[in-house]
């Protein structure tokens, strides 16, 4: 009998160590519905992956931990998860900034929806990028990549043991900062086009003060607005690869070999 009970209260820790790992992923997560959803659906997803995860649970080194080392050993496995859940989030939030600046640069974010990330109110284009980078992220194979680096990580790196180092911060600061280095490259040639637009139609409507220009320029930038962004939405997927491809090279960095 007691035998068993340390058997199943190392089962039972095992379980939390991973599903810390797991949950600290989830936390940064954008997938529509998935940010803001209700926590239930969120739980549920932590632990569905917990669960099959559950060949590779790590066996502890101590199967009876102190209060203070099980929950150090918590706190570095949000710690890996976290820093995989922001890599993660970098690659979407590139193309919902796109959107913002387009949006408020056409007019069109006067139109709002429903954002199913956030559950605010958002505009159509950016309402598009977020849905568009949701599914790039199933349709070029990311999200088991993901789990396999997951899974990998619990073979690679025992229970307290990963410890964020200052070149790990800094290699995630750099990579955030391709949300404002991409985002505005994609967001700068279309917001220049339209400020063009706007300086031409105020030079004619000075110019011709009877032609009532000011009530073309709205419909007309957003019409713009729309047909520049589907011939941008082409290059979405080779840009989500380029950004899915850094994400994979910082996850990697994490574990102490590659896999």
């Amino acid at each position: 009998m007691p035998g068993d009970a340390a058997i199943n209260t190392g089962t039972l820790l095992s379980f939390l160590v991973v599903l810390a790992r797991v949950s600290g992923i989830f936390a940064f997560i954008s997938f529509p519905g998935m940010r803001q959803g209700p926590e239930p659906i969120r739980a549920f997803f932590a632990l569905s992956f917990t669960i099959a995860l559950m060949p590779l649970w790590p066996v502890l080194p101590n199967a009876s931990p102190s209060l203070g080392q099980f929950t150090g050993w918590l706190l570095s496995e949000a710690a890996f998860g976290i820093a995989i859940g922001l890599s993660l989030a970098v690659v979407t939030e590139v193309f919902l900034l796109t959107a913002q600046l387009l949006s408020l640069q056409s007019g069109l974010s006067y139109a709002s929806a429903v954002d199913p990330t956030s559950t605010a109110d958002s505009g159509a284009l950016t309402l598009v990028a977020n849905l568009a980078a949701g599914l790039l992220v199933f349709s070029t194979g990311l999200h088991r990549q993901i789990i396999l680096a997951i899974a990998h990580s619990l073979e690679l790196l025992p229970p307290g043991a990963y410890m964020v180092q200052s070149q790990t911060a800094i290699q995630i600061f750099h990579f955030a900062g391709t949300i404002f280095g991409t985002g505005l490259r994609l967001a700068m040639p279309v917001m220049a086009f339209l400020l063009m637009l706007d300086l031409g139609l105020a030079l004619m409507g000075r110019l011709s003060p009877g032609l009532g220009l000011f009530t073309l320029a709205f419909p007309l930038k957003i019409i713009l607005t729309l047909f520049i962004c589907s011939e941008l939405l082409t290059l979405f997927p080779r840009i989500f690869e380029r950004l899915a491809k850094l994400c994979l090279s910082l996850v990697n960095a994490q574990l102490p070999a590659p896999f």
